[in-house]
């Protein structure tokens, strides 16, 4: 099963836990606040199955501008959001230091209000579920090893990468 991969940041969500989710008029604003849009489309990176969820980590670890413990990812079957919203290739518009991802990228397109909170609503019924595979959490500092790798390779633009991984690299 593929799926479209965003990264969020998890403690804005409904966890199940310590809140519920029920219906979107109980979604915390500061969860769609994390739906950050630009020209009314919203970024996803494509995966063909959950074995590649750490790749599209390492894709956005590696531009980030400062250091942070860990990262937390979704994933959402591309069927589920195929039906309900227009999809678009975009690899024009990912953004990443990683040389073979940028085909990877997607955008839902032509967003609205209403969208977002149908979006919103998608992702709030993941997260509050318990030891939910489509959340993954991946702690940065085990990834520096990797990065090492993928520029040794050649695999990374070393002027895309984030201010935190130049300085990790040099």
């Amino acid at each position: 099963m593929s799926y479209l991969v965003r990264k969020i940041t998890i403690s804005k969500w409904p966890d199940g836990v310590n809140s519920c989710f029920t219906n979107i008029k109980e979604l915390r604003a500061d969860a769609i606040s994390d739906l950050r849009t630009q020209s009314d489309t919203l970024s996803w990176w494509y995966i063909n199955d959950l074995d590649e969820i750490e790749e599209i980590g390492l894709a956005f670890i590696s531009i980030l501008p400062e250091s942070t413990d860990k990262i937390s990812l979704i994933a959402i079957p591309y069927e589920v959001l195929s039906q309900s919203f227009k999809l678009k290739n975009t690899p024009e518009n990912g953004i990443t230091a990683l040389k073979n991802m940028k085909e990877k990228h997607y955008d839902i397109c032509d967003l609205n209000y209403s969208d977002l909170g149908r979006i919103g609503s998608i992702i709030a019924k993941e997260t509050i579920k318990n030891k939910n595979p489509l959340i993954h959490r991946i702690k940065v500092s085990k990834t520096i090893e990797k990065f090492k790798k993928l520029y040794s390779d050649g695999n990374l633009d070393y002027d895309s990468l984030g201010k935190y991984l130049k300085r990790k690299l040099l």
